[in-house]
């Protein structure tokens, strides 16, 4: 039975089950484990859809993408306003997260709620397009 009033239960293996950020231990705002690691540079450009050609330098460890809320925010109306999240732990480890967004988060194709990514994979959150790259020393 529904914990919710008025609402059934969904149908058996129907419900998407969604996992929580995890703190990073230590990260606290203002900090310099906040920041990028030194040397790092990675950026999202928007290849397709309404903002095309906008291109997107991140500066913190974890970045929010989205329509009204977060430091990348696309002008497209089938982007959330809270969409997903990049969280960059090194060079090999690049997360990308939906924020239970209405539409999905997309990486090269196959929806997600969350994946790793890398230099060159495409994420398509409403009708845009975005292309990460990866600069980073080794």
């Amino acid at each position: 039975m529904s914990d919710k009033p008025g609402r059934p239960d969904p149908p058996h293996g129907s419900q998407t089950v969604r996992m929580p950020m995890m703190p990073q231990p230590g990260l606290r705002p203002g900090t310099a484990l906040e920041e990028l690691p030194a040397g790092m540079s990675v950026s999202l450009e928007i290849t397709g859809g309404p903002g095309k050609g906008s291109l997107f330098r991140l500066t913190r460890r974890l970045t929010i993408i989205g329509r009204e809320e977060g430091e990348i925010r696309i002008p497209d109306v089938g982007v959330s306003r809270r969409h997903a999240s990049l969280e960059v732990h090194d060079r090999e480890t690049i997360i990308l997260r939906d924020l239970s967004s209405t539409n999905g988060t997309f990486h090269n194709g196959k929806l997600i709620a969350f994946c790793k990514v890398s230099d060159g994979d495409e994420i398509r959150v409403g009708t845009s397009l975005l292309t990460l790259s990866l600069d980073a020393p080794g």
